[in-house]
Parts: structure tokens; C-alpha cells; sequence
């Protein structure tokens, strides 16, 4: 969940999606579950944009996941406001070479930094092609030439939505 008000203590949040969305108490009913078993807070972070909203990781079964994203269409009701809902993406993205399946303390070319503009061997502060469009490393490693014009990080990136596509078909829903 993004945008979610920093009031709600963790333990709160799963009771208050059930109580204010009636297709996921419908579901909790039918079943006879307990909404605390379906729903499970994982981690709620500050937003460091808007301090007085976090955004909240939880664990949920397949079908509350399936009502979040495909029946409530990623928005669900706590207390009359609507918070927008996502699956977390799998992907990993290094923020040292912007490369995927791994993270920057884990990063292979820990000894070279580069850069997210041009995708040189540099620091982006300093980058002499910062007046010009920017280069994606991964098009051009995968050697795209007109998919070239946004950054590693956009994503607009094909190679990113690729892998992306690939990760999610690799997620066990059930």
C-alpha cells in the first residue's frame, strides 16, 4: 500500500481493509478465516516525501491479492480514504552499475561506479554528456539503438520491463 496515513499502527491496518472493503469481509466470511491470518504486516516506511504518510509491505493469500488488485483495481478503503495498492515488484536493480538481479552491496563491479546519464565509468556528478539525452546501459548492452534515450532507472526501459515480465511469471500466486 502507498500513501497510507503514519496514524495506523501496524496491528491496526489488516482489521481496517476489512471492515471498510465488504468484497474482502465477504471473502473472510465465506471462508471462515480470520483476517489476521490473511493479512499479515510485513514493514511500514515513513515517506520521506510526505513524512505524514508511509507505505506498508504486507503478506497476503493469493485470493485477498486477487480482490486488492483485480476487484478493488489496486485501491483499497480504509476510513473513507482510498490508498492504492500494488504487488511488490521482485525485481532488484543495483544502484552502483544498474544492472538487475542484485543489489549494489552485492555488486559484481563494485570497483567501477557508473554513471546513470551516460552510462560511463564515472560518477554522475561528473558527467560531461549531462546536456545531452541520456543513454540507458542496459539498451545498449543489449545493443538497442532506438530504445537508447532514457535513463537505466526509467520505466520505459524494454529491458527493464522485460526482466520484469520474466520475474513476475515467476511468482507463485497460489
Amino acid at each position: 500500500m502507498k500513501g497510507l496515513s503514519v496514524a495506523y499502527q501496524e496491528e491496526m491496518i489488516p482489521g481496517l481493509i476489512a471492515l471498510y472493503n465488504p468484497e474482502i469481509a465477504k471473502f473472510l466470511d465465506e471462508n471462515s478465516l480470520e483476517v489476521d491470518k490473511v493479512i499479515e504486516v510485513k514493514k511500514k516506511k515513513q515517506n520521506p516525501a510526505k513524512p505524514h504518510l508511509c507505505n506498508v509491505i504486507m503478506k497476503v493469500k493469493p485470493e485477498i491479492r486477487n480482490i486488492l488488485i483485480n476487484e478493488l483495481n489496486g485501491r483499497v478503503n480504509i476510513e473513507y480514504s482510498y490508498i492504492h495498492v500494488e504487488d511488490m515488484s521482485p525485481l532488484r536493480q543495483c544502484f552502483h552499475c544498474f544492472g538487475f538481479k542484485h543489489i549494489a552491496e552485492y555488486c559484481p563491479r563494485k570497483n567501477r561506479q557508473i554513471c546513470l546519464h551516460c552510462g560511463g565509468e564515472h560518477q554522475i556528478s561528473e558527467c560531461m554528456n549531462r546536456d545531452d539525452a541520456p543513454t540507458c546501459l542496459n539498451c545498449r548492452i543489449e545493443q538497442l539503438p532506438s530504445q537508447r534515450n532514457h535513463t537505466a532507472i526509467s520505466r520505459d526501459c524494454p529491458v527493464m520491463l522485460r526482466i520484469m515480465k520474466n520475474s513476475l511469471n515467476q511468482v507463485n500466486y497460489a
